[in-house]
């Protein structure tokens, strides 16, 4: 039980790890012109988001950042082998890490208005398991 907790506990705290930092600032990704999406990417590859994020992912989670339209979308996907037991416990969890994740993601939105110059920006952040079913998906806007 204590192995479990401990698993769960360390899998759900990479997951802030990642949001947060992910809302921290970094470099203009606008380009002047009116493409959201291409902007957004700009964006993640000028900041080197993706990279940045998987080093904190600490091997037990995979972490993928694109660009869907307006939406910076955040993939993290559990890397890790995990009991039913420490799953469950994930899964129990995830909808309200997610919900306490709402003032870092209003920062990384208005970060995107800002410095990106994307209107209506919007923040999806999908939490899976290793075999890439879904636990947990929110979007912010």
């Amino acid at each position: 039980m204590k192995k479990t907790m401990v698993t769960a506990v360390s899998v759900l705290m990479a997951i802030a790890m990642i949001f947060c930092f992910a809302a921290c600032g970094g470099n203009d990704g606008g380009s002047g012109n009116n493409n959201d999406e291409a902007n957004i990417t700009k964006y993640i590859a000028d900041n080197n988001l993706e990279a940045t994020l998987a080093d904190l992912g600490q091997g037990i989670m995979d972490v993928k950042v694109s660009a869907n339209g307006s939406s910076l979308v955040l993939d993290m996907n559990i890397s890790i082998d995990l009991s039913a037991e420490q799953l469950s416990s994930i899964e129990g969890s995830a909808a309200e890490l997610l919900d306490g994740m709402e003032s870092s993601a209003q920062e990384m939105i208005t970060e995107l208005k800002d410095k990106v110059g994307v209107a209506a920006p919007s923040v999806v952040i999908n939490i899976n398991k290793k075999d890439g079913s879904n636990i947990a998906t929110k979007t912010f806007k």
